[in-house]
C-alpha cells in the first residue's frame, strides 16, 4: 500500500510539473480533451491489470493525468473572474473536497456491489465523460 501511495504521489507531482508544457503545446481545450480521454481509458483498463504491480503503475499514470488537470482547470476557473481569483481557488478546493466525500461514499457501495475495481472504474469513466461534456464550452483556448 505504501508503494502504491508513493507511486500515486509521484504521478501527481509529475503531472503538475509538466501541465504547463502540455497546455502550451496543445492549448487548453485540446489538452483537456486528451487528458480526459486518457483518464477514461486508463480507468477502464485498471481492473484488467494482471497483477498489483501493473495496477499500481496504471494508477500512477492516472495521477499523472490528474496532475495535468488540476492546474489546467484552476487556470480556466481563475480566468473567468479575474477580480476574485483567490475566492475562485477557495471555492474550487471546497467543491473538490465535497465531491471527494460523495465519491468516497459512492465508492464504498461500488466496492461491495461489484467485483474488484470494476464498479469504481466504470463510475469514474462515466463521471469524467460527463465533466468533459458539461465543461466543454467553458474550457477556452
Amino acid at each position: 500500500m505504501g508503494t502504491a501511495m508513493i507511486l500515486i504521489g509521484c504521478g501527481q507531482l509529475l503531472g503538475s510539473v509538466f501541465a504547463g508544457r502540455m497546455t502550451n503545446q496543445f492549448g487548453f481545450r485540446k489538452a483537456a480533451r486528451i487528458e480526459f480521454g486518457c483518464l477514461v481509458v486508463l480507468y477502464i483498463v485498471v481492473p484488467f491489470a494482471p497483477n498489483v504491480i501493473i495496477a499500481d503503475i496504471l494508477c500512477a499514470v492516472i495521477y499523472i493525468f490528474n496532475g495535468f488537470m488540476v492546474p489546467l482547470l484552476m487556470t480556466c476557473l481563475q480566468n473567468t473572474v479575474k477580480d476574485a481569483r483567490s475566492t475562485i481557488a477557495s471555492l474550487a478546493n471546497s467543491a473538490m473536497y465535497l465531491a471527494e466525500t460523495f465519491a468516497g461514499a459512492i465508492g464504498c457501495y461500488l466496492f461491495n456491489a461489484f467485483p474488484g475495481f470494476f464498479g469504481i472504474a466504470v463510475f469514474s469513466a462515466i463521471v469524467i465523460i460527463l465533466v468533459l461534456l458539461l465543461g466543454n464550452r467553458s474550457i477556452q483556448d
